[in-house]
Formats: structure tokens, sequence, C-alpha cells
């Protein structure tokens, strides 16, 4: 499972993505509007993870504190 993540952000997009390099590495992650608007490519950026994993797909959620990834994990 993945935690966190710190990179560089590497483009994002209008449906709520952004694209994080870690080490050369670039993992698609969905974010808030809210956060999606603060985080502007090539800028430093560290979230935390929930990762999603179903049996036909895994996903990636980013948030900006632990709380915000506790109150997500409650809904």
């Amino acid at each position: 499972m993945i935690g966190s993540l710190r990179g560089e952000v590497l483009e994002r997009d209008l449906e709520g993505r952004v694209l994080v390099d870690v080490a050369g590495v670039g993992y698609d992650v969905v974010v808030s509007p809210r956060l999606l608007a603060e985080l502007e490519p090539t800028s430093s950026v560290f979230l935390y993870i929930h990762h999603h994993i179903r049996e036909d797909a895994q996903t990636l959620y980013g948030f900006a504190t632990v709380d915000d990834r506790a109150t997500f994990r409650v809904l």
C-alpha cells in the first residue's frame, strides 16, 4: 500500500487528476478540486495517499492533510 508521495507535479487535468513524479516514476493521483487549484506544474508536493484497490482497478487519492484523508476514509 502507498501511504504518501513526495515529488514534483508534472501535469494536472480538468478531471481532478495530477501526475506526480517521484524519483522518475509518475503516479496518477485523484485530488479534490480545491487541491487541484493549488497545485501548479513543476511545484513540489507532499500528498497523503489513500490507495484504493479493486478487482479491476487501482486508484490513488491524494490529500493535503492526514485529517482530510481520515475524513475520506470515514465516508
